[in-house]
């Protein structure tokens, strides 16, 4: 079975979006003056915004589980260590100096849940225009990585 994550909203995304509307709402019915209402039209804008681009969760399409997300960048001349480290010991990727920098040529996916004890990792390299993947999504065990890092 093939994994695929997607993006998708979580309860907190679904919460803030609703304080915001009903924020703004509670500005238009109890104000008095034509600045609130602006300001509450404005608030309650911002809100149907992001219920529409909001999405801070990464959902497995196969299995239905919910992931974090994280992108690291890294630079060129760092990619047989990246590739070392993901093949034998994946806790020394945090050892290796994320690029912050305009040449951000790798790109590490990282995808983890701690209700699941999985985390998902995939290596992508700059091509003009997009990254290509240089490995496959692997998948290891949370906890092993967490117990390596400490």
């Amino acid at each position: 079975m093939e994994t695929n994550f997607v993006k998708t909203r979580t309860f907190s995304d679904y919460i803030i979006t609703a304080a915001l509307i009903l924020l703004g709402l509670i500005l238009i019915v109890l104000s008095d003056s034509s600045s609130m209402i602006i300001a509450g039209a404005m608030i309650i804008i911002t809100g149907l915004v992001l219920f529409f681009c909001l999405k801070s969760a990464w959902k497995d399409a196969s299995t239905g589980d919910m992931y974090q997300g994280k992108v690291l960048y890294y630079n060129r001349s760092k990619k047989n260590a990246l590739l070392d480290a993901l093949r034998k010991n994946l806790a020394e990727v945090s050892d290796i100096e994320v690029e912050e920098s305009a040449h951000k040529s790798l790109r590490l996916d990282v995808y983890y849940s701690q209700d699941v004890n999985k985390i998902y990792f995939q290596l992508f390299e700059y091509v003009p225009y997009e990254y290509k993947p240089i490995t496959s999504l692997d998948c290891s065990c949370l906890e092993e990585v967490r117990s390596k890092l400490k």
